[in-house]
Parts: C-alpha cells; structure tokens; sequence
C-alpha cells in the first residue's frame, strides 16, 4: 500500500500522536509514505515511519535542504515536469507565484510518484475543520478527482475513530 501523509503545518498535537503512531504500524507492514518534509502533519508521518525504517519512504521536496531535510527526493523542473504541468492545468494561479508553483507541482509527486504513473492508494491528512483549504488542498483536490483514492481526513472524529480502531487491532 501507498499511502499520502499530509496535512496542515498546524495540525493538533494529538493529531500529530495519532498520525506518527498510524505511521509507525505502516511502516511495520511494509507500506510506502510519500509526504513533503513540512512542519506539522508531514512530520509527524515522517517521524513514526522513521521509528522502524528510512526505507519505503519518499519525502518529497520543493529543494534541496527544504526544513533541514537532505533526501534525494527533490523536485525538479525538468524531470517532473508532469508535475508542474498538472499543478498549472489545475491551479492556473500558480504560475504567478514560483514558490507556490513548486509546492503545488511537490504535492503532485506526493499523490502521483516520481513519473506520474503510480498513485497513492490513500490519503490520510489533517485540514481545519476537515475542509479542502491551505496547501494541502493542491493534493487533496486532484485526489478528489480519482474515487479510487481513500482521503481519510483526521479532522473528522470519524476517521480518527476508524484509525484508531485500525491500531488497536493491528498491534493485538
């Protein structure tokens, strides 16, 4: 399974708990997190999965040395330009500020893998008040075009109840 683990640099610290324990299990059972080095819901992910492995992990960056991190997933325009040209078809304004450009084409690379061709099976992220805004709706709203992908949005006691009861039984 691949799994996005994503979500608002303001994420709740008991979020946070949740997400790095989710994370932490995935891991175990050999799953694959794709994330984007952010502060917040990013690290959180990042932390649990580093718990048991560095493998099985692709943390996606806007550039090298983004948050301190030095992984060899960075993005770069020539080599995925898919993503930046999915980021504009999708998010026309972008273009207009390179930054937000960068991090909307990363957040491609988080639902879609390196070339494009390999979408995550979930989502699980954490947005106030489980609405589609912030950085994290570049991801969330392309995955809202594919049914196929899960979105489990932590906001919602519903999804943290589900996970929950998905860790309970996973570390019986």
């Amino acid at each position: 399974m691949i799994y996005a683990g994503i979500g608002s640099r303001k994420t709740p610290g008991d979020i946070m708990d949740l997400m790095s324990r989710i994370a932490e299990v995935m891991a175990k059972k050999g799953h694959i997190l794709r994330s984007g080095g952010a502060d917040g819901a990013d690290n959180a992910f990042e932390k649990g999965h580093l718990m048991v492995t560095e493998e099985n992990m692709e943390i996606w960056l806007p550039w090298t040395g983004f948050n301190g991190r030095n992984y060899d997933t960075v993005l770069n325009r020539d080599k995925h330009k898919w993503a930046f040209d999915l980021a504009l078809r999708n998010f026309p304004w972008v273009e207009r500020k390179p930054v937000v450009w960068k991090f909307a084409a990363r957040n491609m690379l988080q639902v879609f893998g390196a070339d494009g061709k390999v979408p995550v099976d979930a989502v699980i992220c954490w947005t106030k008040d489980a609405k589609v805004i912030g950085g994290t709706a570049y991801a969330l709203k392309i995955v809202m075009k594919y049914p196929d992908i899960k979105i489990y949005n932590l906001a919602n006691a519903n999804a943290c109840a589900k996970w929950e009861e998905w860790l309970r039984k996973s570390v019986a």
